[in-house]
């Protein structure tokens, strides 16, 4: 059994690459002093294995996009559509691409699921270029990988995103601009956001499905195509989840009827955007205004949490993740108590130290900025930098877990007892 019904902690492959994390921290000295934490190293150190030069020369160029692309990186933080989209290429987008984030595994996986017989690529790339698109791939990509990365940090293991792409009655796309936008943006996915992808499940192949991927291979990347399963039997409504479904969700309402499941796809994401229509109709979609901030296609893919946990190198800590935000926060103790941005030093029974935006918070606690933390503690800011509020989740120091009260239930679950057999029985699963 392998992933995803089995996961190895991030604290157990930490230690086992930590020789190829140390050098890859030593060729990025320059380029990134001391912003660059093991678990983003660790992706570089899983994904070309034991191809250094590989790795390093991977992770450089990831890091001088996102200082160079950082309009993308602050657009997917906000969820709002990129500037570059006009509203009539994203009615497009959303009339054409039927396809959505829908729901999380019992792992926290964003689940995205298409489906391909409804789609209008002809008729799309009359209203969007190819690299409009690519740039459109390229934004809901960082969308997704900014929550797998701190929901990543949290769990403790690799949250990444599972690709559900139904294709029953589809007929051979042969639109190549299409077909190249979505390959591009595969290839730019390797080299930066490695570990994104976990799997890619195709379901209800048609005959030509061989033929296409001989097609495939030529544009997508080959990571990318390592990850592609196909199902081996029929899925749809009335048929119910497989025995490795019902493993990977919850309940069986997790999915939409026509993948087996019994969810309600017309009513569960649709009419959060007041849109009411089929989401995953068997045809292109209606036309329909789509809100540059209210993105359909995201409806399913949770936010992150507006707390984050620090561990004893808080000061550090909270300067790299406060310099690249624009909100108010306020910091405080286990026990509720304010942390004055003086304090040299903070007892160890004080922790986890916890920082919210302040508008979640109840009481009139003083608030901060990110400036004002910066000169009160005296350490270098990094608030002109362009790197984004992504660099900030995935990139600090020492972020650790949010950390909860131990409270073991009655029973234990399918996904504590694999937990529990990689060795992490201190802490329960995230739900």
């Amino acid at each position: 059994m392998s992933w995803p019904l089995v996961r190895p902690s991030l604290d157990d492959l930490l230690r086992e690459h930590r020789g190829i994390i140390s050098a890859l921290r030593r060729s990025l000295a320059v380029e990134v002093e001391a912003q660059v934490d093991d678990v983003w190293l660790l992706r570089y150190a899983l994904s070309f294995k034991d191809d250094l030069p590989a790795a390093i020369q991977a992770a450089k160029a990831a890091i001088t996009w996102r200082r160079e692309n950082s309009n993308l990186v602050q657009a997917a933080a906000a969820r709002e559509a990129p500037s570059e989209l006009t509203e009539q290429e994203l009615a497009a987008i959303h009339q054409c691409f039927v396809a959505a984030y829908y729901c999380c595994t019992r792992f926290g996986d964003p689940v995205f699921i298409s489906r391909l017989c409804a789609y209008n690529v002809n008729h799309l790339m009359e209203v969007v270029s190819e690299a409009k698109l690519e740039l459109w791939f390229n934004f809901v990509n960082e969308c997704a990988w900014q929550y797998c990365e701190a929901e990543t940090l949290q769990r403790r293991y690799f949250v990444m995103q599972i690709n559900i792409q139904d294709v029953h009655g589809v007929k051979m796309m042969q639109n190549r601009s299409f077909l190249r936008a979505l390959g591009n943006s595969s290839k730019v996915n390797d080299w930066l956001r490695p570990q994104l992808f976990g799997k890619t499940y195709i379901l209800n192949p048609p005959r030509w499905l061989s033929m296409a991927s001989r097609l495939a291979g030529g544009l997508m990347s080959k990571k990318s195509l390592e990850k592609v399963w196909v199902h081996p039997t029929k899925v749809g409504e009335g048929r119910g989840l497989c025995f490795f479904a019902q493993q990977l969700f919850d309940a069986d309402t997790a999915l939409p009827k026509f993948l087996g499941g019994n969810g309600d796809a017309d009513e569960g994401i649709s009419s959060r955007f007041n849109i009411f229509e089929k989401f995953f109709p068997m045809a292109p979609r209606e036309a329909a205004v789509v809100q540059r901030s209210a993105l359909p296609i995201l409806a399913g893919l949770p936010v992150q949490a507006a707390t984050v946990s620090f561990s004893e190198h808080w000061r550090e800590d909270v300067d790299s993740y406060l310099s690249r935000k624009q909100e108010d926060y306020v910091i405080y103790d286990r026990d509720g108590h304010d942390v004055a941005l003086v304090e040299e030093t903070v007892s160890r029974d004080r922790f986890p130290l916890q920082i919210r935006r302040q508008d979640t918070m109840l009481s009139s606690s003083a608030f901060f900025s990110s400036s004002a933390f910066a000169s009160a503690v005296g350490t270098r800011s990094m608030e002109g930098s362009k790197q984004g509020s992504q660099m900030a989740m995935s990139m600090c120091s020492a972020v650790t877990a949010l950390e909860f009260p131990v409270q073991e239930p009655p029973r234990r679950s399918w996904c504590r007892r694999v937990c529990a057999f990689f060795g992490r029985r201190e802490a329960p699963l995230l739900r």
